[in-house]
């Protein structure tokens, strides 16, 4: 009778804790409830942390394309002056002294084109500065840094060869991207180096860049600043030297390039203003191999002076 009586009384007992069980699940499912309520908050949470440094990339790619636009605007701002100077003092001449100079008023135009593309090439720099402090190495080896300059000024004018001479192939490319640019022609100064439409040189610049960059961050190679800090002079120099107007001599054009228009076949100042009088020819930037072997170079133009100053330092061609 005893262990009936417990047996039988069993399922009663048990019936008797289920309330308790049902609480427990209650519980548990409050819990969960909280859980999931709890969820979106958490979300929101961790998006704080992503807003704030797209905010800090951004500023930081703001501000930095502003400076090195800057920069490059003290640079022309120098090179202006100097090659009037010299100019005075009859060391250097306008290549078309028919054409006045009127170039001054465009360098507002110039700072933001510039700043422009080099606002997302630097937050993308900024974003990745870790690795790029990590593969930073000073090789010392000064000839393999201008060599390194001299290859990556090859690399771009052989993109920039393509993009530019499909700009002047295709109208709608030419009127949307490069028109601008060619609204100066023979009052060209350095002030005109990236005057224009702010998209050209987004086209012409930044995607070569842009995969330079992330070529460093995601392969396993270092990288020198010197041979980075020739390269930035020396292209810059090349470039405001073909929109100059002027023909400089070898004492200037020579250093101020640091050499890469010593080398044979280099574009001269006189080249690239032809490109402006005549935009059929010398589409190339840094040389003229490309213009030679796609048909398109010129040496010549009717309105380019091609007398040499007299007296005992002629300028160069």
């Amino acid at each position: 009778m005893a262990g009936g009586s417990f047996t039988s009384m069993t399922p009663g007992l048990l019936h008797s804790v289920s309330p308790l069980s049902n609480l427990s699940d209650d519980l548990n499912g409050s819990r969960n409830f909280s859980e999931r309520m709890s969820a979106p908050h958490g979300a929101v949470t961790d998006t704080i942390p992503f807003l704030s440094r797209a905010l800090v990339t951004t500023a930081v790619g703001i501000v930095a394309g502003c400076l090195i636009s800057a920069a490059h605007g003290f640079l022309e701002f120098t090179l202006f002056h100097l090659i009037e100077y010299l100019g005075r003092i009859g060391k250097a001449r306008r290549l078309a002294p028919s054409f006045p100079v009127t170039m001054n008023n465009y360098r507002k135009e110039d700072f933001f084109a510039v700043a422009f593309w080099l606002m997302p090439l630097s937050a993308f720099a900024y974003t990745n500065r870790q690795i790029y402090a990590e593969k930073m190495k000073f090789s010392g080896d000064i000839l393999g840094c201008w060599l390194y300059a001299f290859t990556m000024m090859v690399l771009h004018d052989t993109y920039f060869y393509t993009v530019h001479s499909l700009m002047h192939r295709v109208k709608a490319l030419f009127s949307t991207f490069h028109a601008g640019h060619h609204t100066t022609r023979g009052d060209l100064t350095v002030y005109a180096t990236a005057f224009g439409d702010p998209f050209e040189p987004a086209l012409t610049f930044a995607p070569f860049y842009f995969a330079v960059f992330y070529y460093y961050a995601h392969e396993n190679v270092s990288w020198d600043p010197v041979a980075w800090v020739m390269l930035l002079w020396a292209l810059n120099m090349v470039d405001m030297i073909g929109h100059c107007g002027y023909d400089l001599p070898v004492w200037v054009f020579g250093p101020a390039s640091s050499g890469v228009l010593l080398v044979p076949l280099a574009q001269r100042s006189k080249h690239h203003y032809i490109h402006h009088l005549d935009p059929r020819f010398n589409r190339a930037l840094y040389f003229t191999w490309w213009d030679r072997l796609g048909g398109t170079f010129k040496e010549h133009h009717p309105k380019v002076e091609e007398k040499r100053d007299s007296g005992e330092n002629p300028v160069a061609d």
